[in-house]
């Protein structure tokens, strides 16, 4: 006997063609419909929420009143939820975003007191290869998807990590809804129609039971469902009994049957992308650009500078009492216990991550909802941040014997997981006839810098009456002024009116001898003149310093300070560089030159004498394709920028190659869209490659402003190297992936070799389209949503784009290192000179190895401790030695979902040891309290 599983869902689709708020009037419609069809029928058994729990959230807040049925009918299982907040796209957000909307999923079901613990993933663009660990990590064996499954797998698979973590794979082999539209009118029509659909699944099921996907994009549950099953089972002919059943009992039902039968699974291994049964739709990678690139800042912020620097800030300032609620009053500007405020930044980043949204294929209307969500994610970040690293500050020990002349402390901060180099620019205020500057380590040791001197800077200008001046110089002298210390005053003349100059810092000390002088006057002024005249104050920031420093090797997840030193002795160091026309850039590493026409590059590796020819070739070609897929235009032409003007702009510090080129595109298509228009407008684009010394890469930006429609905007670089291989970074992983593409019908094939068979990297950095989906592109079957005009995914936008040139040699995680960092700048504070409590130097954490990179440190979910993650990114097992260099009482390893696996033992300086397989991601909890 075949049992069909027939599962009642909806695919929720939060907004895409629609705005959220014109989807979530549907949600609510089909809730409140779904809560009425289960009052009514006690039949009617399950309906599933499509994996998710925002859509709780959604319905709830217009329909509070109904929370205490959801509550019943969850706990009763009659309705599913979960396991995740929302439905990602898993390609184009980091790992540790899909870790935290497992986390909120979880905290989400917890207060309905249910759970689905299936990985239930449906619609994304193909699957991450640790994604089966991710899934284990939080109590979770099973999954079940679509895409990127290769064409006649069966429906059952054996789904394996590169760790070796597996999970048993229930692989929709027709879709999420390859039972959508049943059940039919007619009764027997509607048994005919279950009978072939699962007729169509027959030659891949291993097992006698059969999943019936009785839903899809949007669809409202079917009342009638429970009476066309009791008529399919009371006159079918085909041996079958059909059941309304869900996601966990079908897994359940097939986990029995393979164990009590031994029937050998296929194993599938790592990711999963192949696109010949299912369409991969590669072009959401890079449509609508600007959502990638706020979206990269916004976790980056959150994940290396919100959760750790808070939580250091916290566990520095408050000790054993750190991640609780306050019980005395604050005194300080940073709030205690912010792991509520992060989780909410995390709400709503993970809310711009369903995969219509950030894979940038819906209409206009919704992306621009996105733009505030970003926002307020950056607003919290930043503020968070501010507040972390200056409550540090205030910690660290910047005392200092002054021998060198040391006036003010400077410490960097590096939110990379590795030891990072870097140029830090900032403003120093000047004490009082500073004529040069210095910058010295804890050694005493001068360090690299320039610097040009700045006068002082107007702020503002009032006039008072004489007789409020003495009240305005005390509170002036006892309060500041706009947070800076009154450091000098003077009185003068303007235009027949007493003028008082008063200048204020947020660094230097105050000014004795200028004060006394200044006190005499105003004392002389306010004697001597009518109560009523009127006097003016100005108020001036004090002349201070741009100061460019080379900051080298910051301890990873950590800072270094530095102390300013000021000296009455002029020097030559402080000229501004000026820009020259020029070609060439070099530093101890690498040496780059532009070398034709188009502003192309030849860059030499000083260290291997290898020459790579061809780098950074701007190129434009036509798209006639939709927010889903690239299309070329049958007949098109690639087009390059002219070579306008090459400069350098030359330090100390720093070399800069700045290249000023003209790109004359072609408006648009031409009406038939298998060519583009004759018509060109011209586009300036600034191309800035920059050598720092001391770093072994090549920093690049380009700024270009689109005016033109239709076109694909990249940058290629001509490697020289015949590889077959290439390899990503992956999430949790790095991956391997073959350059060429898999045989299939057809000719089409991006350019991947040149003509001598060499690798060639075609990096994209624009797409221009018009349009949602179209069914008229050659290289895709049919649509892949609705076909709407979408005009403002054609980009006609101004966009800086950031990448850098890293040659290496066989050491290839020396490189890993340097492009993890690349992706996180150097942060910088200024200071008086101070005692504190941390020392001059430190880092939150201590590793062994290069290949354990750390994905995230952050306050623990149960507020017990804070938590460390890692993967080990090699091929062979690790030794791997942990120093946390903050409160610890015990360690432990936790899943992801920080649920106890076995507790470490921890040496006298706190540091725990462990063998790590390859590419296992682990979890360290460090707990501060019992």
């Amino acid at each position: 006997m075949q049992t069909l599983h027939v599962v009642s869902h909806t695919h929720w689709d939060r907004e895409w063609y629609k705005t959220f708020q014109q989807f979530r009037l549907q949600l609510v419609h089909l809730v409140d419909k779904l809560l009425t069809i289960l009052d009514q029928d006690p039949e009617y058994l399950h309906f599933m929420l499509d994996g998710q729990t925002i859509v709780l959230e959604d319905y709830l807040q217009v329909r509070m009143a109904n929370l205490p049925r959801l509550q019943q009918y969850i706990q009763e299982k009659r309705i599913l939820i979960g396991p995740w907040y929302i439905l990602p796209d898993e390609f184009l957000v980091s790992p540790e975003a899909i870790v935290r909307n497992l986390l909120v999923g979880k905290d989400i079901c917890q207060l309905f007191g249910q759970r689905m613990m299936v990985g239930y993933i449906p619609d994304p663009f193909g699957h991450l290869s640790q994604l089966p660990q991710i899934f284990n990590g939080f109590h979770m064996d099973t999954a079940c998807l679509w895409r990127g499954v290769p064409e006649g797998s069966p429906t059952l698979l054996n789904w394996v990590a590169p760790d070796g973590s597996s999970v048993l794979l229930a692989h929709l082999y027709n879709g999420y809804g390859n039972a959508a539209d049943w059940p039919a009118a007619d009764l027997d029509q509607s048994l005919r129609a279950l009978d072939a659909k699962a007729d169509r699944l027959q030659p891949y099921n291993p097992c006698s039971h059969t999943l019936m996907m009785r839903g899809s994009d949007h669809l409202e549950p079917r009342p009638e469902l429970p009476e066309h099953l009791r008529y399919f089972n009371e006159h079918n002919q085909s041996n079958r009994k059909a059941i309304h059943s869900t996601l966990p009992a079908y897994l359940a039902a097939v986990t029995e049957e393979i164990a009590a039968q031994n029937i050998a699974l296929q194993t599938i291994r790592g990711e999963l992308r192949d696109p010949k049964k299912a369409h991969m739709l590669p072009a959401v990678l890079s449509a609508r650009m600007w959502i990638k690139q706020r979206n990269h800042y916004s976790q980056n912020l959150l994940e290396r500078w919100v959760e750790p620097f808070t939580t250091w800030a916290e566990l520095q300032t408050r000790g054993a009492d750190a991640f609780t609620p306050p019980t005395s009053p604050q005194t300080t500007s940073r709030i205690d216990d912010p792991g509520s405020v992060v989780h909410q930044a995390w709400k709503l980043l993970l809310s711009n991550h369903p995969h219509d949204s950030i894979c940038g294929c819906s209409i206009d209307a919704t992306h621009n909802d996105m733009v505030s969500r970003f926002d307020q994610v950056d607003q919290i970040g930043e503020e968070l941040t501010k507040q972390s690293l200056d409550a540090l500050q205030v910690a660290i020990n910047t005392a200092s014997s002054g021998e060198h002349g040391e006036f003010a402390a400077l410490t960097v901060f590096n939110a990379s997981p590795y030891r990072h180099s870097g140029i830090i620019n900032t403003s120093v205020d000047l004490p009082s006839g500073a004529q040069s500057l210095q910058v010295v380590d804890a050694d005493g040791k001068p360090i690299a810098a320039d610097y040009f001197f700045r006068e002082r800077e107007f702020v503002e200008s009032n006039v008072y009456p004489i007789r409020e001046l003495m009240g305005l110089l005390q509170g002036a002298s006892e309060s500041g002024h706009g947070g800076k210390t009154l450091v000098r005053a003077k009185l003068t003349d303007e235009n027949g009116m007493p003028c008082i100059e008063a200048e204020f810092s947020t660094l230097t000390a105050p000014d004795p001898e200028a004060f006394s002088g200044a006190f005499g006057q105003v004392m002389a002024l306010i004697s001597g003149s009518d109560p009523e005249r009127l006097v003016r104050v100005k108020v001036f920031d004090v002349p201070s310093a741009s100061l460019d420093l080379f900051a080298e090797d910051i301890p990873a997840m950590g800072y270094r300070t530095y102390w300013i030193c000021a000296s009455q002795e002029p020097t030559n160091s402080s000229a501004e560089p000026e820009e020259e026309l020029d070609d060439f850039i070099s530093n101890q590493f690498l040496e780059i030159r532009a070398v034709d026409d188009s502003g192309a590059l030849t860059l030499k590796d000083l260290r291997s004498g290898q020459v790579y020819e061809g780098l950074c070739q701007i190129v434009d070609v036509g798209d006639r394709g939709d927010e889903y897929n690239f299309t070329p235009p049958e007949h098109d032409r690639l087009i390059q920028p002219a070579l306008i003007s090459a400069s350098t702009y030359k330090t100390s510090l720093y070399e800069t190659l700045i290249l000023d080129l003209q790109l004359d595109l072609p408006v648009s298509l031409t009406e038939s869209r298998d060519s583009r228009e004759e018509e060109c407008v011209a586009h300036d684009l600034e191309v800035f490659i920059t050598l720092v010394k001391g770093m072994p890469q090549a920093e690049v930006q380009v700024y270009f402003e689109n005016q033109a429609l239709d076109h694909r905007l990249g940058v290629r670089f001509n490697t020289g190297l015949k590889v077959n291989t290439a390899r990503y970074d992956g999430h949790y992983d790095i991956i391997t992936r073959p350059i060429d593409l898999p045989k299939a019908e057809g000719n089409w094939r991006e350019l991947l070799r040149d003509e001598d068979g060499a690798a060639v990297i075609d990096l994209t950095l624009l797409r221009s389209v018009g349009w949602l989906s179209r069914d008229d592109l050659w290289n895709r079957v049919g649509h892949a949503g609705p076909a709407m005009l979408t005009p403002d995914a054609q980009e006609l936008r101004p966009y800086s784009f950031d990448f850098c040139i890293i040659p290496h040699g066989p050491d290839f995680f020396e490189a890993v290192k340097l492009a993890q960092s690349y992706q996180t700048d150097l942060d910088v504070r200024t200071s008086a000179l101070h005692p504190g409590d941390l020392p001059s130097e430190s880092g939150m954490v201590e590793v062994s190895h290069a290949e354990f990179m750390i994905t995230a440190l952050k306050e623990a979910e149960d507020e017990s401790g804070w938590v460390l993650r890692g993967v080990n990114l090699a091929e062979e097992p690790i030794s791997l030695r942990v120093k946390p260099n903050m409160l610890s009482r015990s360690a432990h390893l936790v899943r992801l979902d920080e649920s106890l696996l076995q507790d470490l033992v921890q040496q006298l300086d706190g540091s725990v040891e462990l063998e790590v397989p390859s590419k296992r991601v682990i979890s360290i909890l460090f707990k501060i309290t019992d």
